[in-house]
């Protein structure tokens, strides 16, 4: 990559953050469904112009903050992966536990959604989040462990348990704590599954 062409990813990069994260402060004031681009481009002093150069709607600056956390998730359990140092339980739970921890401590933002907006929208970000991980993960997976059942099923299983245990966690914070939580989650969405590393 060029030098010019890096300067472009970086400032492309910060205008998506300002947004994203000024989106987030503006949540907590009203539903994203109240929020006008040019409130939200005067929030961090970015033009209409820019905005639309960089997403199309507002909807898709609050998918771009949550989507960010899969790909850096994603590349630490392949290298777990590529180590064979930890039992797919512990890759599942090196996965999914960053995922938790981010969206649950970020300024409580999946509550707001939950309790401002639509969660059927929320829920379909949630299932794209834990999808690109945990077939990203996968796809490293096959070169070393065995599971016992088709790919696409464990996928479906998998993706789907998340969503529906995490939005339920966001619903009943008070009943676990997060610690207890994660361990939940790798112990109900695992425990069917027959998973052995392949011999070389």
């Amino acid at each position: 990559m060029k030098k010019n062409e890096k300067k472009i990813d970086r400032r492309i990069i910060k205008t998506k953050e300002k947004l994203s994260s000024a989106l987030i402060e503006l949540m907590k004031q009203k539903p994203i469904n109240e929020i006008r681009i040019s409130e939200l481009c005067d929030a961090c002093d970015i033009s209409r112009a820019t905005f639309y150069n960089n997403f199309n709607k507002i909807e898709e600056v609050l998918e771009y903050y949550i989507l960010k956390f899969a790909h850096p998730i994603e590349e630490m359990a392949i290298q777990n992966l590529r180590t064979k140092a930890y039992s797919f339980e512990e890759i599942f739970a090196s996965v999914t536990g960053p995922i938790v921890d981010s969206l649950s401590r970020n300024d409580n933002f999946p509550y707001l959604i939950l309790q401002h907006n639509n969660p059927k929208d929320f829920t379909d970000l949630l299932y794209n989040l834990f999808y690109t991980s945990v077939t990203g993960m996968l796809e490293e997976c096959k070169k070393y462990y065995t599971i016992d059942i088709p790919v696409d099923i464990f996928v479906q299983h998998t993706v789907g348990s998340l969503t529906a245990l995490f939005l339920y966690y966001l619903q009943n914070r008070s009943k676990y704590s997060m610690e207890d939580f994660k361990k939940y989650l790798a112990i109900t969405i695992l425990h069917k599954y027959h998973i052995t590393i392949k011999e070389n």
